[in-house]
């Protein structure tokens, strides 16, 4: 759950109104983490639009590791842990199960927690439309909804864009989140630029301008960018700043006034 930071942290802050302010920024922290984890989730369900998918094995005794190289009954790791985490299955000429099994960290190295469920997606060519069918985060928060992502470059260099429509909960907290994220791939990190729309206890738009993350960072107590900044929309444009100072630090700035260095993860977003 998110850890809110006293007030008193945002000691650059000083006159009137300076107990709304820092309440402002600190929404605005979590509101950014919130929108940055849903970009990183249809970025990693995207990201396996290269692969060639499996068809579905004949059996699924899942006591069998397949060592036997037969691969036309080597056991199904739909619901399971078996293989690489997710693996793609073929259920019709176009259709395909992105499938996490029972609970995996994705290879793409975009998700810092473990996945499971699965996703449906229709792949023509560079689209790839995708709808949210049984997939869970930590096993205990669900996704549900659609996207749609178009992908340019080849493995290493991946520019993926793509449109979505979710809604995330864990039983108690719920959002929605609509926009349209490109994250452009290289080895080592993800840069996210683009707009998400997050309803929460209200509706915020965020702008995401060269989020950049190395994909090592993800991993953790929370997602680190490097550099670039993420907005949130209010009745005054909230500002983070992930360069400034770095290092798991961040400022805020909000009109002319700015925040202390804050640390990122102590407003991690409940999605994770």
């Amino acid at each position: 759950m998110t850890r809110l930071l006293a007030i008193p942290l945002f000691l650059t802050l000083a006159g009137c109104g300076k107990a709304d302010v820092a309440a402002e920024m600190e929404a605005s922290l979590l509101s950014t983490n919130h929108a940055i984890g849903i970009a990183l989730i249809v970025s990693d369900v995207a990201s396996y639009h290269l692969e060639t998918p499996s068809e579905i094995p004949t059996t699924t005794d899942t006591g069998d590791t397949g060592d036997s190289g037969d691969t036309g009954t080597s056991p199904s790791r739909r619901h399971g842990q078996i293989g690489p985490c997710p693996e793609l299955f073929a259920l019709s000429d176009d259709l395909i199960e992105v499938d996490y099994g029972t609970g995996c960290l994705p290879r793409s190295g975009l998700m810092p927690v473990v996945v499971a469920g699965a996703t449906l997606v229709v792949r023509d060519g560079t689209r790839f439309d995708g709808d949210f069918d049984t997939y869970a985060i930590n096993l205990s928060h669900f996704i549900t909804g659609t996207m749609s992502a178009e992908v340019t470059g080849t493995e290493g260099n991946l520019d993926i864009t793509t449109d979505f429509d979710l809604t995330a909960t864990d039983g108690t907290e719920s959002l929605d989140a609509a926009g349209t994220i490109t994250a452009a791939f290289t080895a080592e990190t993800v840069s996210l630029n683009g707009t998400v729309k997050i309803k929460e206890k209200g509706s915020v738009r965020h702008s995401l301008d060269k989020v950049k993350l190395a994909l090592s960072d993800i991993p953790g107590e929370c997602p680190e960018p490097a550099k670039g900044h993420a907005t949130a929309h209010r009745d005054a444009d909230a500002i983070v700043d992930y360069a400034k100072p770095g290092g798991g630090q961040v400022t805020v700035e909000l009109g002319k006034r700015t925040s202390d260095n804050v640390r990122l993860c102590a407003f991690d977003s409940w999605i994770f």
